[in-house]
Parts: C-alpha cells; structure tokens; sequence
C-alpha cells in the first residue's frame, strides 16, 4: 500500500478536526487484495452529520472502521 502524505499544523486545527484527523489517511490507493477482507455493512447516521461529513471529504467508512478498532481495543485493554 502506498501513502501520500501531507503536512499538517496541528495548531491551526479545531479540537474536533484534530479528533476526526487521526482516524482518516488522507490518500491511500488500495489494491483489490486489500478489499478482499472486507464486509458490506448498514448502519443509521443522522442525515445532517453525514451531509457535513462528505461536505468536508471526509471518508466515513474509514472513521467508522477506525473509530470501531479503537473501541475495541480499550474494551480489551
């Protein structure tokens, strides 16, 4: 897999921007391999959350993904 990134100046970010910055990459190229483990899931999102979130670009699947594996891993911990 390969990343492209960007710099960011963490200083000028919001609180809820730096939150929601460490669950996104911000360019990844997958290949098909990488898809290969994945699941097709539903889930319920206010309408209104997810209209800013794509207004912003952000990639929700990912976040969820994320935000998912962190969860976990405190529940483990």
């Amino acid at each position: 897999m390969r990343i492209k990134a960007y710099l960011i100046n963490f200083q000028q970010l919001t609180p809820q921007q730096r939150y929601l910055y460490r669950f996104i990459h911000t360019t990844t190229y997958v290949s098909v391999n990488d898809l290969v483990n994945k699941k097709i899931t539903t889930m319920r999102i206010d309408e209104e959350l997810l209209e800013k979130a794509h207004h912003l670009g952000l990639n929700v699947s990912k976040i969820s993904e994320n935000a998912i594996k962190e969860a976990i891993e405190k529940m483990e911990a």
